[in-house]
């Protein structure tokens, strides 16, 4: 996975372990960094990227907000702000489990400009809400 989408992924196993009513099992006790980027960063830079005149034929991008975040500090986030109920189980690490994940966006920048991320911390109720409603831990 890439770096936004293994957050998400995190979210939604986090998420889910809290419907079925069960503690979600933290890996490395949340020692690890994760570079979260929101879908509408990505769709925002990749309609700026469409309408560029870019030379080439072909490059590739890495579309990332270049900021990895401690998960420690997005349970705590989630557990003050969203599910204050939320049961955490500490494990060890799993020695297949990348530390930290983040990429460079600077090429991409270079290109578009600068660009203002949205914070994990301004949409997890959102996304958490969004889960919710469309059920998606009954899958």
């Amino acid at each position: 996975m890439e770096n936004g989408e293994d957050l998400i992924y995190f979210f939604f196993k986090l998420f889910k372990s809290f419907f079925d009513q069960k503690k979600f099992k933290l890996n490395n006790n949340g020692n690890h960094e994760r570079d979260f980027t929101y879908i509408n960063d990505n769709c925002e830079i990749l309609m700026k990227l469409i309408n560029k005149k870019i030379k080439k034929k072909f490059d590739i991008f890495n579309i990332c907000s270049n900021n990895p975040v401690n998960i420690k500090k997005i349970i705590k986030f989630i557990k003050l702000n969203v599910i204050p109920n939320l049961k955490i189980e500490n494990t060890a690490r799993n020695l297949l489990d990348v530390k930290k994940t983040h990429g460079s966006n600077t090429k991409i920048l270079s290109l578009i400009g600068s660009k203002k991320f949205i914070r994990y911390q301004d949409v997890v109720q959102e996304i958490f809400d969004w889960y919710k409603k469309n059920k998606i831990y009954k899958y």
